[in-house]
């Protein structure tokens, strides 16, 4: 594979696990590492590089066997507000995807940090379930989360925390509607690009991919204990800093 692309696949597959906007760090890096905002990958093999974030999140929610989903009427409640929040977000992506991606970077990060800033004053809440007006709104949440620099993790967690959402089920929730997205994505883009995928990649490289999943999986544990005792807030003021760097930068270019 592409030394590039795969150097950006590992540091991709790490940053998803956590509340910071992998794709607005995508761009960030790209453009250090290699000197350009584009990273050369194509919208399906994107999809396809999404797959070991699927599995790790796939682990983690049956580890965590969440209680809260004890009976059949608890799942399918569950089951239909994903389906509700999923729905719009994907409606919006078909839409109006290509006016979100057109807001500057370092607004979405300052959407972002705001988020995480804004659980310090933000009530312990108990809910363990989802009702369809919290899936409406984490729903458009998630939809915001289109914007380059904005976290999807972040936003939807932050969201189902200030609707009064236990942070655990929160948590929990905001994984697995990120999982069925990445399930339809990686769905519609293995017929494309899957076989071509996986035979570009070397026994080493696939060695360094599952290390780089490893590492992904502690900081989706570390993420969580953060939205728990809202140690996330400093990485509130982390997104803060960079917005503001970046905001700084491109109004001295403009100059």
């Amino acid at each position: 594979m592409v030394k590039s692309i795969f150097i950006l696949w590992n540091l991709n597959v790490i940053m998803e696990s956590l509340p910071i906007s992998s794709s607005g760090h995508l761009k960030l890096l790209t453009h250090l590492l290699f000197g350009t905002t584009k990273n050369g990958i194509d919208s399906a093999t994107e999809h396809l590089m999404h797959i070991p974030n699927g599995l790790l999140i796939l682990i983690f929610l049956v580890c965590q066997n969440s209680s809260h989903l004890s009976t059949r009427t608890m799942v399918l409640s569950f089951v239909l507000a994903i389906a509700i929040t999923n729905a719009l977000t994907g409606c919006a992506y078909l839409t109006i995807k290509n006016i979100l991606e057109k807001v500057p970077l370092s607004i979405g990060f300052l959407c972002s940090g705001l988020a995480l800033l804004s659980l310090s004053y933000a009530p312990v809440g108990t809910l363990t379930t989802i009702s369809l007006f919290h899936a409406l709104l984490i729903g458009i949440a998630q939809t915001v989360a289109l914007i380059p620099g904005v976290s999807r993790m972040a936003l939807t967690t932050t969201t189902g925390i200030w609707l009064g959402i236990d942070p655990h089920f929160s948590f929990f929730y905001s994984l697995a509607c990120e999982l069925i997205l990445i399930l339809i994505a990686v769905g519609t883009a293995l017929p494309k690009k899957g076989s071509a995928l996986v035979s570009t990649l070397s026994r080493v490289e696939l060695a360094i991919l599952a290390g780089s999943s490893i590492v992904s999986y502690a900081a989706l544990s570390l993420s969580y204990a953060a939205f728990v005792t809202t140690f996330v807030v400093f990485i509130g003021w982390y997104l803060l800093a960079v917005s503001i760097i970046i905001g700084f930068s491109s109004l001295r270019k403009s100059v």
